[in-house]
């Protein structure tokens, strides 16, 4: 046990030097950047109470060894706390943020690998109270708080900005690279006069003309892909605009090409939208249509 929190302990230790350094988190896939624009605390914090909670657990342990401490249970306690705070932070990126990151499934195992060594009854009941918070976290949706909290992100889902004459709104299109239907609206993008328009696509782009298009290398479209998830979204191309009430989600090629003819080429900064469809007591409002989709899941037919 002495060696696993320390071999913890110096895992985190690296982490922080690293996010001292400059760097980002070390981490095998990028779910790392999702989970990370979710929480309050960055990641050095993260991993700056990592470090001192494996040191607290290595210490206990060698108090207890040599007898300085009596019989409190306060590994068993420091063990039983990590797990459970682990067990909340991995429910979060399965059922909230519906993206793992693989450092904190390195760190949960430690944790739970300590309670296994430490006994058998600490790790059976560590395990029912995971199995309690997962089933918890399954029963309970994020939606509203979710949306709100990733709004600001969408820039940095963007692969491009394409600005126009006199621009008064912004909004952020969801699109697929291989969608029909996202390309028609693209094309009518041309000659806007009043929306600077973003371009957020569901996933790595090789090759995109758009003219006036002003790029970003470093664009996320995991980004773009959780905010759809969050919503329960499984179409695109998906409009995001921001109004008085809070924010608009519109669905579907004609919907949105109605309200870019309408919005985009006025240079009176207006709102194509319909009063009734919007309920002043909601941030959050989905205006959608049949037809005029693709499916994230299936291949998309010309339309």
């Amino acid at each position: 046990m002495q060696l696993l929190s320390l071999g913890a302990s110096l895992i985190t230790a690296i982490q922080v030097i690293y996010n001292l350094a400059g760097g980002r988190t070390i981490c095998l896939n990028q779910g790392c950047e999702v989970v990370e624009k979710l929480t309050v605390l960055s990641p050095l914090y993260f991993n700056i109470l990592g470090f001192f909670y494996f040191q607290a657990v290595f210490w206990t342990i060698r108090l207890l060894k040599s007898k300085f401490v009596s019989e409190f249970e306060l590994t068993a306690l420091l063990l039983f706390a990590g797990l459970a705070a682990e067990g909340v932070l991995l429910s979060y990126q399965i059922f909230a943020a519906q993206a793992i990151c693989s450092y904190c499934i390195l760190i949960f195992a430690l944790v739970l690998l300590l309670n296994f060594v430490y006994s058998r009854k600490q790790f059976v009941t560590g395990v029912a109270v995971l199995i309690a918070i997962s089933i918890s976290f399954s029963l309970v949706t994020f939606a509203p708080a979710r949306v709100s909290s990733q709004l600001h992100s969408l820039n940095e889902g963007s692969y491009g900005v394409k600005s126009c004459a006199t621009p008064t709104k912004e909004i952020y299109l969801i699109f697929s690279a291989d969608c029909p239907h996202c390309e028609n609206v693209i094309k009518a993008l041309d000659n806007c006069n009043s929306c600077d328009f973003h371009l957020n696509p569901i996933d790595k782009i090789k090759e995109f003309d758009v003219d006036g298009l002003e790029l970003n290398q470093d664009y996320s479209p995991e980004v773009n892909r959780l905010m759809l998830s969050i919503l329960g979204i499984k179409e695109v191309p998906v409009l995001v605009v921001k109004n008085n009430a809070g924010f608009s989600f519109l669905k579907g090629e004609n919907k949105i090409l109605n309200y870019v003819r309408n919005a985009c080429f006025n240079r009176q900064p207006v709102l194509y939208f319909d009063p009734a469809l919007n309920s002043e007591q909601e941030e959050i409002t989905v205006i959608t249509e049949d037809g005029g989709e693709c499916s994230l899941e299936l291949d998309c037919d010309d339309p």
